[in-house]
């Protein structure tokens, strides 16, 4: 039987790739827009990491990916794990 920290650990687990899918999503979709429209194949795109409009940093789609994944986990991770620990107790009351 797993311990409740083994559970959580899961959890964790399962919240994660599922921003790793979402993240790889929104990139993917940003590359296919490109593409279409622009008719040209781009390894990347400028960033704008600051409310002017002169600080642009250039990210290639892995480093764009890996930011979407880290804002989204910043954002979202514990809520989701919440999320799915009280699906998961409310499966577990059905059961008993």
């Amino acid at each position: 039987m797993k311990t409740t920290n083994e559970i959580e650990k899961q959890l964790i687990k399962k919240s994660q790739e599922e921003i790793r899918i979402q993240a790889s999503d929104i990139v993917k979709q940003l590359q296919r827009f490109g593409k279409v429209h622009t008719q040209r194949d781009y390894n990347g795109m400028e960033w704008n990491n600051a409310t002017d409009d002169h600080n642009f940093d250039f990210l290639d789609w892995d480093e764009l990916n890996a930011l979407i994944v880290r804002n989204m986990e910043r954002k979202w991770l514990d809520d989701m794990v919440k999320v799915k620990s009280k699906e998961l107790l409310s499966k577990l009351d059905l059961l008993g």
